[in-house]
């Protein structure tokens, strides 16, 4: 090896340790700086932690949110009103009104051939007029509840037995709280047979679990044109005027379903509660 090249490696090697001592400094530098920001940060916390605990403020409850102090729409509206099919303990095995001519219709209806539908769906409304009359003048809740469960299968049946066995699958799927699945078979429904107020007033249901209160408007609002007796629709009505803070008009959709099913106890109990508010707010 000549000098020159001995010359250039005895260069590069002091570069390199100059360089690498630099990046020590510098590392050590960057630490020292790094330490003293966390000391001064945890300085801050640990002051604001002590002025916290010193607080008047402190251990005392917050005030609770106002979607907290909202009505829950799960606690009031249950399936068991929506869907007819469920067993309910307060149902009754065998009642004069469910053994009357109700269910006997519903078997016509299904076996009848296409050309004779007209004619079942003349005697479907007559029936639905006599159920009607019956619960509103029913004294008895059980027996108010029975009427209920025929009314809802009669609004149910649509009168197409590939629209029947979709909702079938999408109350499945509600019972289940599986509410995207039932949303799309119900979308198919109401395109299928936009008419049939049934899938409205379900659509509506899931949307009033999801919160989703402006859908649940427009579903309703279709529901009670279609059919406008529904006293379920009324219910599921109130149910958001009472979530969004609306009483008066939580009132007026309770007494409406009232006034077709007046045995609906758990209508009764909300709208106690919420005449019993007014009048304290009035005094």
């Amino acid at each position: 090896m000549n000098f020159r090249e001995r010359f250039l490696v005895s260069a590069v090697f002091l570069c390199t340790s100059f360089c690498g001592v630099h990046l020590k400094l510098l590392s050590l530098k960057l630490l020292r700086q790094w330490a003293r920001f966390l000391r001064q940060r945890s300085i801050s916390v640990l002051l604001f932690n002590s002025l916290f605990f010193l607080s008047p403020c402190h251990s005392q409850s917050s005030p609770p949110l106002s979607f907290e102090e909202s009505p829950s729409p799960q606690l009031f509206l249950p399936l068991d009103d929506l869907i007819p099919g469920l067993p309910s303990a307060e149902s009754e095995t065998s009642s004069l009104s469910e053994t009357h001519s109700g269910a006997i219709l519903l078997e016509d209806y299904e076996s009848l051939p296409h050309t004779h539908r007209s004619l079942s769906n003349n005697r479907k409304e007559q029936e639905i007029v006599r159920l009607l009359k019956e619960l509103k003048y029913c004294s008895d809740a059980k027996e108010a509840k029975n009427l209920s469960r025929q009314l809802q299968r009669l609004w149910s049946r649509s009168g197409s037995e590939t629209v029947d066995l979709l909702m079938t699958w999408a109350e499945q799927s509600i019972t289940e709280s599986n509410y995207g699945s039932a949303l799309d078979i119900i979308d198919s429904v109401i395109s299928l047979s936009p008419t049939y107020a049934e899938p409205w007033v379900r659509r509506a249901w899931i949307h009033i679990q999801l919160s989703d209160f402006k859908l649940a408007m427009i579903d309703l609002s279709h529901a009670l044109k279609l059919e406008p007796r529904n006293y379920i629709a009324f219910f599921e009505l109130g149910i958001i005027m009472e979530a969004t803070d609306r009483a008066h008009l939580a009132i007026k959709a309770y007494e409406k379903a009232l006034s077709f099913y007046p045995q609906m106890q758990l209508v009764q109990q909300r709208l106690d509660i919420l005449l019993s508010e007014q009048l304290g707010q009035e005094i």
